[in-house]
């Protein structure tokens, strides 16, 4: 493959958003959270080695409500203080 590749070309989404090439990250189950489901830098030193990789990255189940979760250390949406950035 050269670098001229379509696949390293910017893609277009439909709802205006634009990747920087065609390559996507699936979802991979890392159980890497805190007990408490809010991201462990340990989630976060997974990511950034990954980072710039992907133009895509499609996050693996995350708990969008205490009755949804379906495992231990599983990332949690409802609690603001979960998702929060980081220093």
């Amino acid at each position: 493959m050269t670098s001229n590749s379509i696949l390293f070309q910017p893609f277009d989404l439909p709802n205006g958003a634009q990747l920087s090439n065609r390559l996507a990250i699936a979802p991979m189950t890392t159980f890497s959270s805190h007990s408490n489901g809010t991201v462990s830098d340990q989630e976060i030193a997974y990511y950034k080695r990954r980072a710039g990789l992907a133009g895509l990255f499609i996050s693996a189940c995350i708990a969008i409500s205490p009755t949804g979760l379906a495992f231990d250390h599983q990332f949690i949406a409802y609690d603001p203080a979960a998702i929060l950035p980081r220093d």
